[in-house]
């Protein structure tokens, strides 16, 4: 997993918790301590421009359950915003 550059997660749907494996502070700059290991969190991240059309994508995989492959804008914490791809 560390090898690769991505971030690597786990995310429970129902709760929304996410588990980090490796790779948040490589894309994100934050570090784990500064980071909430939360759904709510990661989404508050997210360019507003892109935000409801993945929401409308995260529904649609929920209803279908079909993968899903998206490409958003995150917000780093330098303020910068990079674009990334998340499949799930």
């Amino acid at each position: 997993a560390s090898a690769s550059n991505a971030m690597i997660y786990e995310w429970d749907a129902e709760s929304g918790a996410v588990e980090r494996v490796c790779g948040l502070e490589e894309l994100t700059g934050y570090s784990l301590a500064e980071a909430e290991p939360t759904a709510s969190w990661w989404r508050s991240l997210i360019h507003p421009q892109d935000a409801d059309r993945l929401q409308r994508e995260a529904a649609r995989k929920f209803q279908t359950g079909e993968s899903l492959t998206s490409e958003y804008r995150i917000r780093r914490k330098s303020g910068a915003y990079i674009h990334v791809s998340d499949s799930f």
